[in-house]
Formats: structure tokens, sequence, C-alpha cells
């Protein structure tokens, strides 16, 4: 089966993102979870509860046990309300990944391809919408750490799913003042991915093209099982 994006490997195997060895940055101060902790993250999830769009340039790092190298890609990400997501990667081959309709369309132009899995409403107990888990982080996880970065100005939350996953922490890096995900870190047992996100836009317009599944006659359309 073709290896899927950090956030649809996430998604088939808990809610889909992923990554590479975590550095850890300098860092200044590490607060207990209370009440101060609770305002940044009522604020994240009114943030994202109030998005219609976001795109982004990504660069997404990520190493398997056992391998001591980094398989690395880079593109553009697409996220239109209420459930449309795409990834357009650059490198290192040409390809995308579609989600909208319950369907993820992962489609590989070098082998002229397209694999459909049909996704259901919630995987694992959590909707394919990441925007919908951003506000709605609190329904879904366990806020294990906020940490302030106080040279990069950026708040760094670690997350533990309530329901047991194959995903056993979820670090996300937002920007203090904008709450732009700066990265996505998801550590399994058998990897650690990371996703840095560029060049972040809210609520822009998005051609109807990015989310088509009309594909080119040549390709051949398979079709997974769920």
């Amino acid at each position: 089966m073709k290896r899927l994006s950090s956030y649809f490997n996430l998604c088939l195997i808990i809610l889909s993102v992923s990554a590479v060895v975590l550095i850890m940055p300098t860092i200044k101060k590490t607060y207990a979870i209370g009440n101060n902790n609770n305002i940044v993250i009522k604020k994240i999830e009114l943030k994202y509860s109030n998005i219609n769009s976001i795109t982004a340039n990504f660069i997404q790092k990520e190493i398997l046990k056992g391998y001591s190298q980094s398989i690395n890609s880079k593109g553009t990400f697409f996220y239109k309300k209420p459930d449309k997501l795409a990834w357009i990667y650059t490198s290192p081959y040409k390809q995308k990944e579609l989600y909208f309709n319950k369907k993820l369309y992962a489609v590989n132009g070098r082998l002229k391809q397209v694999l459909v899995y049909n996704i259901n409403s919630n995987i694992g107990g959590f909707p394919p919408d990441v925007i919908s888990l951003l506000g709605n982080m609190r329904k879904y996880f366990k806020i294990v750490n906020i940490i302030s970065n106080h040279k990069n100005n950026s708040w760094k939350i670690e997350l533990r799913p309530l329901k047991f996953q194959r995903a056993r922490l979820i670090y996300i890096n937002f920007a203090k003042n904008t709450y732009k995900i700066n990265s996505i870190l998801i550590v399994t047992m058998q990897s650690r991915i990371e996703t840095y996100y560029l060049n972040e836009r809210f609520n822009k317009n998005i051609k109807k093209s990015i989310f088509s599944d009309q594909f080119p006659g040549t390709y051949k359309i398979i079709y997974e099982k769920e």
C-alpha cells in the first residue's frame, strides 16, 4: 500500500499527521496545567472553530523505527470548511492526496494511478477534519503539558488521545500572537513524524479545481478496502 502523508497516516491509525526526531528548543518556562493554560487552549479552540480555509507550505520529515535517515518531503497544504483537505507534493515526487466527500484520493502521477479509500466520519473516535480537532482539543485529547518558548514566542502543547490509539503523543507548536501552527509532531511506536508549516494563510479563497475528482483518462482508478 502507498505510504500516505502524515495527516492521513495518522488519520488511518488515529487522527492523521506524522514525523522526525524531536529536537527540543531552549525552554524558558514550563507551566503546570491550570487556569492560565485553560485560557490558552480556549483561545486556540476559538480561533480554529472560526476558520473557513487554510493554505500553507509544508516540510515533512519522518524517521521509522530502526532507520537513522529521515524520509523528507515538501509541498502545499489546503483546507476548506467543512471537510476538504489536500496535500500537493512537489518533492521528492510530484503527487497529491485529496480528502472530500468521505473519500481519500491518493494520486500518483508517475504510476498514473489513483488509490481511493472510503473514510468513516470518525476514525478511531476522531473526525478526519483536522480543523475540527483543533477546535475541540479537549473533547479528543488530554492536555498533558503546555510549554512556553519565549525565544521563539510560541506555545508547545503536548496531547495524549483520550481513546487508546497507536499515536502515543502529539505535540503541536503554535505561534503565540496568531495561534498559527508552526509544526505538528506525532510519536508512535513505529515512527516520529514532524510537519513544519510555512506561509500559513487563513480564510483565503481556494480554487475549486484543487478538490476535484476528475483525473486524466489514462489514470487507473483503484478502490481500496476501508
